[in-house]
């Protein structure tokens, strides 16, 4: 053990900040088609378990929309695995954000600026990554005091999305990921847990990823389980059963792209449907 500790206190000491964040910075450039700068300090925590903290962080927005940044941060502490470190690797196995800032937009003609574009590989293109399964892999995602909104070029009001706390957890790419969601919509209280499928099966096509949430929406309790699939022009929500106050809802609900336009084949029965549980993310009333 402590030739463990010796060879990583060694290797932390050696450690170049800007060979680390480097190749983070252009894998996330790669995956999103979007630039990604540190205005302010990138700093190492030595321990048990050491940590790469970077300050003002922001990730470009589409070249259409009207707010500068998609993503900003205050701050982005990544976990590094201790042993890899011997090897002079950089495995990342947690990711904490503090106090993001996410401006969802929506142009004219529907596109959403969180439609990311990976860069394609070509001469002249982003330098080469560690594309290994474990290298950018992140185990445990917390999330602190972000703020998301949603507005459009229609003028309609914009949502808002405040988040005190959103943590996903699993122990591995092929296990289910634990959720906890606290926060509130529009002034309106929001409390959500439970399970999704796991990272590894997230981007699959043809292959089914569960979801299954249950928690409460403004006063009501509210759950949530379905099985999502996507195909090469389908999006299909199978095994729908939501339950919202006393009302509940089950069936299919499936999306084809093609053409102008989307085509929606929508399935769904009830056995109770309430219009009064409808508006549940109202924000309360005032007291008087």
């Amino acid at each position: 053990m402590l030739l463990v500790l010796l060879g990583v206190g060694i290797a932390l000491s050696t450690l170049d900040l800007n060979a680390f964040v480097a190749p983070v910075l252009a894998r996330i450039k790669v995956v999103t088609g979007r630039e990604v700068t540190v205005g302010g300090s990138v700093s190492l925590r030595i321990g048990f378990r050491p940590k790469v903290v970077a300050h003002d962080v922001r990730l470009a927005n589409a070249p259409w929309a009207k707010a500068p940044y998609f993503v900003t941060a205050k701050e982005l502490e990544l976990q590094l695995a201790l042993l890899p470190l011997l090897r002079r690797d950089f495995e990342l196995v947690r990711l904490n954000i503090v106090e993001p800032v996410v401006a969802l937009e929506t142009s004219k003609d529907g596109k959403g600026n969180w439609e990311l574009e990976p860069v394609a590989g070509a001469a002249g293109g982003p330098p080469p990554v560690d594309a290994r399964p474990g290298a950018f892999a992140v185990g445990d995602l917390l999330v602190t005091d972000g703020v998301v909104t949603h507005g459009d070029d229609a003028g309609a009001a914009a949502t808002k999305v405040t988040i005190e706390k959103l943590s996903l957890k699993a122990p591995d790419r092929q296990s289910q990921v634990d959720v906890e969601f606290r926060g509130a919509v529009d002034g309106a209280p929001v409390t959500v847990s439970g399970k999704l499928g796991p990272f590894a099966t997230l981007s699959e096509r043809g292959q089914p990823y569960p979801v299954s949430l249950k928690g409460e929406l403004g006063s009501r309790k509210a759950s949530v389980a379905l099985s999502l699939r996507r195909d090469d022009k389908l999006v299909a929500l199978q095994d729908i059963d939501v339950a919202f106050g006393s009302s509940d809802l089950k069936g299919t609900i499936e999306i084809r792209e093609g053409g102008p336009a989307s085509a929606w084949t929508v399935n769904l029965r009830s056995t109770a449907f309430k219009l009064d549980d409808l508006p549940v993310l109202s924000a309360p009333a005032a007291k008087p």
